[in-house]
């Protein structure tokens, strides 16, 4: 169902052709502490988010830093997609691109089964999928780099961002395959 504010936003946005954030339905709410399990994580004291989009988010210390950081999310949705949705509608699910993982799939098939455990038809990976993305409980990245070392033999430690369509494209690059 429709929040009455979602209903407003959409009526008022057929005043204007060209929408910010405060044309949208936005609610920002307070996330409950977390504990820090690590270091350099961050955890955002507000989220300020459009109803019925639950792809992008602004967060920060105040409400006003969540929204304006909303503000610059709906700048990048524009600038991506060359146009915002209606307020009061729906953003439509864009999937990342899976070119760089279908290059090297022989290799990051092996990453998924061998190094993160899980079968390659059981995931949903793309070119911005990290080791991050599928930690185990308990696991730590610098396991999950070990693990590539020890199925590949290369050390791919200084990939800092981990991200497995890198991880596949230094490995096939340092092997020659």
């Amino acid at each position: 169902m429709l929040s009455f504010k979602v209903m407003i936003k959409w009526t008022l946005s057929f005043l204007k052709e060209d929408w910010v954030v405060r044309d949208y339905p936005v609610r920002i709410r307070e996330q409950p502490p977390v504990e820090q399990a690590g270091e350099g994580l961050y955890t955002p004291r507000f989220i300020a988010q459009i109803e019925n989009w639950w792809q992008v988010a602004g967060v920060g210390e105040t409400r006003e830093e969540a929204l304006e950081d909303l503000g610059k999310s709906l700048v990048a949705v524009k600038e991506r997609r060359g146009q915002l949705p209606r307020p009061g509608t729906g953003l439509p699910i864009e999937f990342a691109a899976t070119d760089e993982i279908g290059r090297y799939w022989g290799i990051v098939s092996r990453i998924i089964s061998e190094v993160l455990e899980y079968e390659p038809e059981d995931i949903f990976i793309t070119d911005g999928s990290s080791l991050w993305d599928f930690t185990h409980a308990g696991d730590s990245i610098e396991e999950l780099r070990e693990r590539v070392f020890r199925v590949f033999d290369v050390n791919v430690s200084h990939i800092e961002s981990a991200n497995i369509a890198e991880i596949a494209r230094y490995i096939s690059e340092v092997k020659g395959c």
